[in-house]
């Protein structure tokens, strides 16, 4: 490994534990400083599947194990998702990591080499809800859902699931799903407890994952943060919902199949286009290109556009750089409206700060 390939993947490993898991996950944050501080470690990270984030990959691709290993083993004790109690400062978890690495090389690298973060946070939907509900209310109709990058489809079952924004409740009462964003700012009027209808639903995803298979479930599981318990519980009920639903998945590159998916609707009812933390790793030519297919597709039939993305360089008080916002296409043109920032697992809803400039990503 080339000295330069490996002070950059130091540098990402140390910017993944300053930045994106200091708060959310302490255990996360200590080992991801462990890798950075370990050459050898930093070298089989980096066998990572390409193009996929190597500390994602590897933190989850050691937690799929210990899932499936003995409940005795002391690096376990460190999950609460694996039913551990011990915190990241009890002891030193990052030296039990680098020797659980040590001892299962030959069983994590054809994790770390072939998986994807192919991630369903669930909790997302309740900041997507927002966005489909002012949609629904412009558009006067009921909702053709088209969602680029599905995963294996539990956002596609929004609708089944049940939301509280502040004092506000929508959607299914007895829902094993529950989502409950925090508010921070004036909540939007739009936000009025009715539900949007939904006419239809369907995705376009270019690495199908089965619902039905118990080893989608595993995976899945082990792309939780060890210490949101909460979010490993909604995940599997989610499962659960979506198994009883069966959404409509389409295989295939959603910005070659989006004109042809869209043209294929029925014409009574909304076009509904949306996606969650997929668009900002798309190159900028696939972002411009699916941008201007729904501009030619938007000459036809109006067209809303739901992105929940992250952004350079957008921050509010809390920090964030994840944003909701609502293009629309409408004769050949494209107008957007930011709606809030928000945590990236979908926690809080800052609505009304000052909006980004419009941007391609959503």
């Amino acid at each position: 490994m080339a000295d330069s390939d490996l002070r950059g993947l130091r540098d990402y490993f140390q910017h993944f534990a300053d930045v994106h898991v200091a708060v959310a996950s302490p255990l996360y944050a200590a080992l991801a400083r462990k890798v950075a501080s370990n050459d050898e470690l930093l070298e089989f990270a980096s066998r990572a599947t390409r193009g996929q984030p190597p500390a994602n990959l590897l933190l989850a691709s050691v937690q799929y194990l210990l899932r499936m290993g003995p409940d005795d083993e002391p690096l376990r004790a460190y999950y609460p998702t694996l039913g551990g109690s011990r915190a990241a400062h009890d002891g030193d978890p990052a030296a039990l990591f680098e020797a659980y690495i040590q001892a299962n090389r030959k069983a994590i690298l054809p994790l770390l080499s072939t998986k994807i973060t192919n991630t369903n946070e669930v909790g997302r939907c309740g900041v997507l809800a927002a966005g489909f509900k002012l949609a629904a209310n412009e558009a006067g109709a009921s909702l053709h859902m088209i969602e680029i990058g599905p995963s294996v489809g539990l956002n596609l079952s929004w609708d089944r699931f049940h939301y509280r924004h502040g004092t506000v409740e929508m959607g299914v009462s007895d829902s094993p799903v529950r989502i409950a964003p925090e508010l921070k700012g004036p909540m939007p009027p739009h936000l009025d407890g009715a539900m949007p209808m939904v006419a239809s639903r369907r995705g376009i995803e270019l690495n199908l994952s089965p619902v039905d298979e118990e080893e989608t479930l595993r995976w899945q599981l082990a792309l939780v943060f060890p210490e949101h318990v909460d979010r490993a519980a909604r995940l599997s009920a989610a499962f659960a919902v979506a198994r009883e639903m069966q959404p409509q998945i389409i295989e295939g590159d959603a910005v070659k199949l989006i004109a042809e998916v869209i043209a294929s609707l029925p014409q009574d009812g909304a076009v509904c286009v949306y996606h969650s933390q997929t668009t900002y790793q798309m190159p900028q030519d696939k972002r411009t290109a699916l941008s201007e297919s729904l501009k030619e597709a938007g000459r036809k039939r109006p067209i809303w556009r739901v992105g929940f993305e992250w952004l350079d360089g957008a921050r509010t008080i809390e920090s964030s750089d994840h944003a909701l916002g609502l293009a629309r296409y409408q004769n050949g043109q494209r107008s957007y409206q930011h709606l809030a920032f928000c945590d990236p697992h979908g926690r809080w809803i800052e609505w009304g700060p000052t909006p980004p400039e419009d941007n391609d990503r959503l």
